[in-house]
């Protein structure tokens, strides 16, 4: 892509320079040169979302059924627990355009912001790439109801509306309280027209359907017709329809980032998934860096350093400008660099990102003498996970989140996917796998008893260390076969749980729990119960 040619960033137009032509700022010191090569705001084009046709049309449809259909009793001053996406907000879903309260033709959210455009009628709340589209960010039903409105079979990765009215799911909850689920992925609404739904139930995928300039979902809340903002604030006085409202920061950070031996002139930029790599070669010419910040203020500054691998500074840029008029909820920027001795040194390099002189990102990558083509790792450990709620409460959807990098959370900065495996007792309840850093328990199967969520993060061939995360106490006991001999039922099993209960070891040597029931005591004459009771064909004590 050469001068004068422009990328779409979420429907806006951004000028992009080729590497000879990048911006008239200085651009080399002793060791090094390079610059920014182009980006902007990522932002939803000024057309509505679900413009005014469309909403037309819903309505008949969703009228039409309700007048020959029954549909959820009174939901009428319900709250919603959580917002019904698998992700965390400002996280790996962006920070969002909210619902215009300002009638004027002005714009104005909740909290007095301008995240928003005229006459936005919900909240967007977007994905990073269509690489997270492609593999899956499932959408929640927010509360219970009935499906009252339905579409699906529409192409799901625009960057400019087609027309169609998409893919979406609408549900009516009584009293006049709906919540609309826009943009979603081809295939993924369900269940159909008249189909109940609990809250927390998956009843769609992230996408970018219908009058769409990128991966979000748009979330209408609707009451008695008219819209409704579920987000409290000081220009939306009043109770929050949340539960417990999501704060709106305005912290500047890198949300994903990755390196490129490919000229990024050449490639489609944001939102479709950009050129990412661990690695780059001696043999390479320049090499490229791009970043996809939230909350950069107006008038912003950057600044590289390139760290060599026995930890000494080899390069650092001047502090440069972005040259940005205004605050950006959402930017995507790419950058080009020549760093002399990346063509001499191997191994580990670093490189540290600032803007606005606060280090943003600390990424590693590796120089090698030539790329390898089957060169993979796996994803890193995640940091933790937690429940939210954090004590699970029956009849209410649960939540496990993911804590884990932003940036390097594959060390060469493939896109990660979670498996989420959830356990109620013994019993696996959900199997999924997600781009999404958190994933929903339904609130139909949250009891308040013993429930577990396992989080394997993975690339597209490698699986990274597995985290747990568990609450209450299991029902069931963990091992029947207590000496791992593969047999049961076995006397030895009982034989060698009183051994072991009594200062003994096994016969096998490889007794597996001494905690037989799990209940945190021992010696505890419930465990030799429990073992009793679940040999005779019971459940534990």
């Amino acid at each position: 892509m050469g001068a004068g040619m422009c990328m779409f960033v979420l429907g806006v137009c951004v000028g992009l320079t080729s590497v000879a032509i990048a911006q008239n700022v200085p651009s080399s010191n002793a060791s090094g040169h390079g610059g920014l090569g182009g980006g902007g705001p990522v932002v939803h084009h000024e057309d509505e979302c679900v413009p005014e046709p469309l909403l037309t049309a819903v309505r008949a449809q969703v009228d039409e059924f309700i007048r020959t259909h029954p549909v959820m009793s009174d939901r009428a001053g319900a709250t919603i627990d959580h917002f019904p996406q698998a992700g965390n907000w400002q996280q790996d879903l962006s920070e969002g355009l909210f619902v215009d309260l300002d009638p004027t033709g002005g714009v104005q959210s909740w909290n007095c912001g301008t995240l928003t455009y005229d006459t936005h009628a919900g909240c967007d709340s977007g994905l990073r790439t269509f690489a997270e589209v492609d593999i899956g960010v499932p959408v929640f039903a927010a509360l219970a109801g009935t499906v009252v409105g339905y579409s699906n079979g529409y192409p799901d990765h625009n960057t400019q509306p087609d027309g169609s009215p998409g893919n979406y799911i609408i549900l009516d909850h009584g009293g006049g309280l709906q919540t609309w689920y826009f943009h979603l992925r081809n295939g993924s609404p369900t269940p159909g027209l008249g189909g109940t739904v609990v809250a927390g139930q998956q009843i769609g995928l992230t996408a970018s359907s219908g009058y769409s300039y990128g991966p979000h979902l748009h979330f209408q809340v609707m009451q008695s017709g008219q819209v409704y903002e579920p987000y409290a604030g000081v220009c939306r006085p009043g109770p929050s329809m949340y539960t417990h409202q999501e704060p709106y920061t305005f912290e500047t950070s890198i949300v994903d980032a990755a390196f490129s031996y490919v000229d990024l002139a050449t490639v489609p930029g944001n939102p479709q998934d950009v050129p990412r790599t661990g690695q780059l070669a001696l043999s390479d010419t320049y090499h490229w860096v791009w970043t996809q910040v939230q909350n950069l203020p107006a008038n912003s500054t950057f600044r590289f350093r390139y760290v060599r691998p026995n930890g000494t500074v080899s390069y650092e840029s001047p502090v440069w400008p972005f040259n940005n008029p205004e605050f950006y909820g959402r930017a995507w920027y790419w950058f080009y660099w020549w760093i002399d001795e990346m063509h001499s040194i191997t191994g580990t390099w670093r490189v540290q990102i600032e803007f606005n002189g606060q280090l943003e990102a600390d990424m590693p990558v590796e120089v090698r003498t030539a790329r390898t083509s089957n060169f993979n790792r796996a994803p890193v450990a995640l940091n933790g996970l937690s429940f939210d709620p954090p004590v699970p409460q029956a009849g209410r959807a649960l939540y496990c989140r993911v804590d884990t990098p932003l940036v390097v959370d594959d060390p060469d900065y493939d896109v990660v996917r979670y498996r989420y495996l959830w356990y109620i007792e013994d019993f696996l309840i959900r199997d999924v796998t997600s781009a999404g850093h958190a994933d929903a328990l339904p609130a139909d199967l949250v009891s308040g008893g013993y429930v577990s969520c396992t989080v394997i993060p993975m690339d597209a061939s490698l699986e990274g260390p597995s985290s747990s995360i568990s609450f209450g106490v299991p029902l069931w006991c963990d091992s029947v076969d207590f000496n791992n001999d593969s047999l049961f039922p076995d006397t030895q099993d009982i034989d060698d749980f009183l051994i072991v209960f009594s200062g003994g070891a096994c016969s096998t040597g490889a007794c597996s729990d001494i905690d037989y029931n799990n209940d945190g005591l021992f010696p505890d004459v419930l465990d030799i119960d429990s073992l009793l009771s679940v040999f005779s064909g019971g459940t534990c004590l």
